[in-house]
């Protein structure tokens, strides 16, 4: 990227100058670059790949997302290497499992009811013939590292629930639910609760 000052002896050039410049603002950064004319190569392996994050956007579309899954996503993209919102969180998901010739159907709607000091149930939707689990902790790190408690989901033809007992008062949990399958790659957003005071 080249910074420029004064440009063309203007406070702010913009446009293109005969094909062979670009004058621009990049993140309020005055910008010259060359001008490209972007390709659009369509070989089979990056059609096949459109084709792939084509259904990630379109199954995205499709979900009623909560406050709570919003959040969910969102965290687990926050726990990602590279920067990412958790709309960028759920394609990559879809990417990877499609790419390894596995299932991949969302885990949504969450929403959470009948809040205690020592328990919660959770509902969502998801698939009617995956069988799932949630896993829950009150160590974040632990949860994703692949600790944490596991129980079994109740799924009624895709309506998920499971009631949790058994927890700490005034302690904040986190949990998500995940399919029990070795090729099936449904998981809901990492969403958090905390129980009330005893």
């Amino acid at each position: 990227m080249a910074i420029v000052k004064g440009p063309l002896f203007s406070l702010g050039a913009r446009g293109q100058i005969g094909k062979s410049m670009v004058f621009m603002s990049w993140k309020g950064i005055p910008d010259v670059r060359a001008h490209v004319v972007p390709t659009n190569p369509k070989t089979p392996l990056q059609i096949a790949q459109r084709n792939i994050m084509k259904g990630a956007v379109a199954l995205y579309h499709t979900m009623t997302l909560t406050a709570l899954d919003i959040s969910g996503m969102t965290r687990w993209a926050s726990l990602q290497t590279s920067v990412m919102s958790g709309f960028n969180w759920f394609c990559r998901a879809y990417v990877v499992a499609v790419r390894a010739a596995h299932t991949f159907s969302a885990v949504y709607g969450l929403a959470l009811s009948d809040l205690a000091d020592d328990g919660v149930k959770v509902a969502a939707t998801g698939d009617a013939g995956n069988t799932y689990k949630i896993f829950y902790s009150s160590d974040l790190q632990a949860l994703i590292a692949g600790g944490g408690t596991a129980a079994n989901v109740t799924n009624a033809d895709g309506a998920l629930s499971v009631t949790l007992a058994d927890l700490d008062a005034s302690t904040r949990y986190f949990a998500y639910i995940g399919a029990t399958g070795a090729t099936t790659e449904d998981k809901s957003g990492l969403f958090d609760f905390t129980t009330l005071a005893s």
